[in-house]
């Protein structure tokens, strides 16, 4: 009889990466899924995969003193059920909220936990040097691609859909951009590089709850680049089905973040054979200079615009190829979950 996880995160349908995890993970578990888990009274999982700690509290909730000792007591409930708790430790802090309610919420949430899957050796590193006193086995077991998600589009196809040249270098921007930081840091890089017939496509939804500024930034770029029809946006969040569509219109995909420990879209980028263009920090470093794709320096706007031009005179089937191989392989679906599970069993 299969052991019992549940993997504590929001029962988000456009979230392919827990979507696959939880698809993934049956196959060694009886796995249910969803943040109600972690508080149903009557109900204990053998084991608890958590994601995000702050969603457990209300994401954008600031009163969080008012319900860490509430989550405290879950917590303890939990292991004193024998029950095993297991942190993927994404963040150093939340993205929008990092508060001192926040930070303390890590802190509480980690010093618990039994086991943490760090990203990567930088997260690894870092997550033992802030959390030093905790009594925790700590694995690396990289982000997995996104095997299930369609890719029959071919270029040529998605090129026309939207309506993008063939002789067109297109490069994709995807997901929410968080600060005017990342904004400064692809315009500056996209206008200063020397670049013909360059193309930029921006794809990710609003985050209009978090901070009406962004929203006035996404508009100010609207208002920029459509002028000059160098820019095709796409403001709103999209579903599996459509992701293929702008990954394969694209030469390059690019990570505009100035500070982060792991980027999911690497990995899909990589799903879908696509050269990477990304920041040295986090993560992101070890993966990128490993396989071969290209890094910049988020603090200088040259190296910003220097990986921009190699890019698009460098053997981007070469790349291609060996992100593709490597999303078959170290870093499929299948093979990180069974690194994850028997992490898991071994605690």
């Amino acid at each position: 009889m299969k052991k019992t996880l549940a993997i504590v995160a929001s029962r988000n349908e456009l979230n392919s990466y827990i979507k696959e995890q939880y698809e993934s993970l049956k196959e060694y578990f009886d796995v249910v899924w969803g943040l109600d888990f972690f508080w149903e009274e009557n109900f204990y999982a053998d084991y608890y995969l958590i994601h995000w700690p702050e969603y457990i509290t209300n994401f954008y909730n600031k009163k969080f003193d008012s319900v860490l000792e509430t989550i405290k007591e879950r917590l303890i409930s939990i292991k004193n059920n024998n029950s095993k708790l297991i942190g993927i430790y994404h963040n150093k802090f939340p993205h929008y909220n990092n508060t001192e309610g926040n930070r303390k919420l890590y802190e509480t949430f980690y010093s618990m936990m039994d086991g943490v899957i760090c990203l990567g050796y930088y997260s690894a590193n870092y997550y033992k040097s802030t959390y030093k006193n905790f009594n925790t086995q700590i694995t690396i077991i990289p982000h997995p691609c996104f095997n299930s998600i369609p890719n029959t589009i071919s270029r040529e196809d998605a090129r026309k859909n939207l309506s993008i040249n063939k002789d067109n270098f297109v490069i994709l921007i995807f997901g929410s951009l968080r600060n005017k930081e990342e904004v400064k840091l692809f315009l500056r890089a996209f206008k200063d590089s020397n670049i013909k017939n360059k193309k930029l496509l921006v794809v990710g939804g609003k985050i209009d709850h978090y901070s009406s500024i962004i929203e006035k930034i996404y508009n100010k770029i609207y208002r920029f680049w459509h002028a000059g029809k160098n820019l095709i946006y796409i403001d709103r969040k999209v579903d599996d089905n459509e992701l293929q569509k702008y990954f394969n219109a694209s030469d390059v995909v690019f990570i505009p973040r100035t500070d982060t420990l792991n980027s999911g879209v690497v990995f899909m980028a990589f799903t879908f054979g696509k050269p990477v263009i990304g920041p040295s920090v986090g993560n992101i470093t070890e993966t990128l200079k490993d396989s071969g794709n290209i890094l910049f320096n988020p603090n200088n706007r040259e190296s910003i615009a220097n990986a921009l031009n190699l890019a698009s005179t460098s053997n981007l089937n070469e790349i291609s190829q060996n992100n593709i191989s490597l999303s078959k392989t170290i870093f499929s679906t299948q093979n990180i979950a069974y690194k994850i599970s028997n992490f898991i069993i071994s605690l």
